[in-house]
């Protein structure tokens, strides 16, 4: 990560680092002294630089930053008198113009010393890329190498939607494969053969080649005291680094309850082993209970992320095993007008989710996978929410 913090964390002297330390433009930086005029020549340079981020590795763009030679010189900040409205006016020229459309993209303005402001706009790689810019009649792809951007040519653009279509499918079949694996026994230690909820996180070009080395893996071991959600046993393996409930090595007849497998290319799998009934019946799943257990477990592996220096966006796969024939009910008390209907499949893969940014709340992130649980139930939609998509109920 070029700039080591959140978005919403970067001030002036994380510019001056940039300038003190020579950090030149390349493959996920690009720095511009003044904000994208309103001519259509200006206007195609500011999307074609927006879309060779989000077709390659993402990026920062930073507006107020003098360069040379790709080399910053100066932090000299913008003068226009109303920055929110100049964000707006390249958030729309971006709506307009990007085919397909762009997911929002993060923006800071950074309040300078001598009173002006610099505008820093992060693009993530696109999950629906590649994106084009519609001029006039034509779409123009644009891509980045070390260089800066550069055109695509014709079969550049046929391969990138390829690539993009097969690391979809790599994805996914990523994730059916572990689901099978872990019905089947193979985990990378014991687990009991009771109901359980996997997280898979799938960062956006886990299958791109990079891998995070052995160091990266014992800063992680030493920082994450939150995982111990997940166990406070931490040890190498052959996939990457483990977190679990049990201790090495294991006894014979030990499960773990729990555990979090970060692989070396960023993904973490999360299993978490429990009756789900809480004492409802080995039948029914106590929906409210259910979220309130999920909800702290995903926290962790986000900040697993954060800490690793993956950039999202990030897919969320969360995979319900064990489930046929349940029905799920409410908190004794809490009136649910619907009937229950019973599971109709032992295993419910849900929807993927794209995360954006680390820091969305994790109620928000769940919506679609407690509310497709609970139409698996019969009802349409989790009851925690309101008509407006908000958490309403009380923890």
């Amino acid at each position: 990560m070029i700039l080591d913090k959140p978005l919403d964390q970067i001030t002036e002297a994380d510019l001056q680092v940039l300038k003190d330390n020579a950090v030149s433009e390349g493959r996920t930086l690009d720095y511009k002294l003044e904000l994208t005029k309103n001519s259509d020549d200006a206007k195609k340079e500011f999307l074609f630089d927006v879309t060779s981020f989000a077709n390659a590795a993402g990026g920062y763009m930073i507006f107020g930053i003098g360069e040379q030679n790709g080399v910053p010189v100066e932090v000299t900040g913008l003068t226009a008198a109303n920055p929110d409205a100049e964000i707006l006016r390249l958030v729309n020229m971006m709506r307009d113009t990007i085919q397909p459309r762009l997911r929002p993209v993060g923006t800071q303005i950074v309040r300078l010393a001598n009173g002006h402001w610099c505008l820093v706009m992060h693009i993530p790689r696109s999950w629906s890329r590649p994106h084009a810019v519609l001029n006039k009649k034509y779409l123009v792809f644009y891509s980045r190498n070390s260089a800066g951007k550069y055109p695509l040519d014709v079969p550049e653009v046929r391969d990138a939607f390829l690539s993009a279509g097969s690391e979809a499918e790599r994805i996914r079949n990523f994730r059916a494969a572990r689901i099978g694996d872990i019905v089947a026994g193979q985990t990378p230690v014991p687990v009991p053969e009771t109901a359980k909820i996997v997280f898979h996180l799938v960062p956006i070009g886990a299958f791109g080649g990079d891998t995070i080395d052995a160091s990266q893996l014992d800063g992680l071991q030493r920082r994450m005291h939150e995982m111990n959600i997940w166990g406070p046993y931490k040890r190498h393996n052959f996939d990457g680094l483990l977190f679990s409930t049990l201790m090495h090595p294991v006894a014979p007849g030990q499960v773990a309850l729990n555990y979090a497998q970060v692989y070396r290319n960023g993904i973490i799998e999360a299993v978490d082993s429990f009756n789900l009934s809480n004492g409802g019946g080995p039948s029914a799943i106590n929906g409210p209970f259910l979220e309130d257990r999920l909800l702290p477990k995903l926290p962790p592996l986000l900040q697993v992320i954060e800490v690793l220096e993956i950039e999202p966006p990030v897919l969320l796969f969360v995979t319900f095993l064990g489930v046929s024939g349940c029905t799920i009910s409410a908190t004794p008390g809490h009136f649910i007008d619907y009937q229950p209907y019973p599971i109709d499949r032992d295993a419910l893969l849900m929807p993927d989710v794209l995360i954006e940014t680390l820091a969305d709340d994790p109620r928000q992130i769940m919506k679609p996978v407690f509310d497709v649980l609970w139409n698996s139930g019969g009802k349409s939609g989790s009851p925690s929410y309101n008509e407006l998509g908000e958490w309403t109920r009380q923890q």
